[in-house]
């Protein structure tokens, strides 16, 4: 299997080696900051609920294919959300203060989160 340089700056975004605001034409990976969500919601971890605070910030992956035309590609979600609850690598819920909804699980104890998906909305 040949990786392209456009591949390796994906999975080195993917990875965390490179910046979130990283930008470059050298492999071809772009990736904007398109929305922040901050506030306040529920932390849900089977049944039990947790007052949290978050910030999560969305971005846009983006591809160069061919003569330089750019095609988006995934969005990620980052950010954090305080405090801390739930057990080591449990899939969590986040409710945020609109009802939408985003699964997720803790990154590390800082409240650093790598998510499932996207943000799902309620209605």
């Amino acid at each position: 299997m040949h990786i392209t340089p456009a591949l390796r700056g994906v999975v080195a975004v993917l990875r965390g080696r490179l910046s979130p605001e990283w930008r470059s034409t050298r492999y071809g990976v772009y990736m904007d900051l398109i929305n922040t969500l901050s506030g306040e919601g529920t932390g849900i971890a089977q049944s039990r609920k947790t007052h949290v605070d978050y910030e999560l910030k969305i971005y846009q992956h983006w591809l160069t294919v061919g003569n330089d035309k750019r095609v988006p590609g995934v969005e990620e979600i980052r950010g954090w959300i305080r405090p801390v609850f739930g057990k080591a690598k449990e899939m969590l819920t986040l409710e945020m203060n609109d009802e939408s909804t985003l699964r997720f699980s803790f990154a590390d104890g800082k409240g650093n989160i790598t998510a499932s998906g996207a943000i799902a909305s309620i209605g």
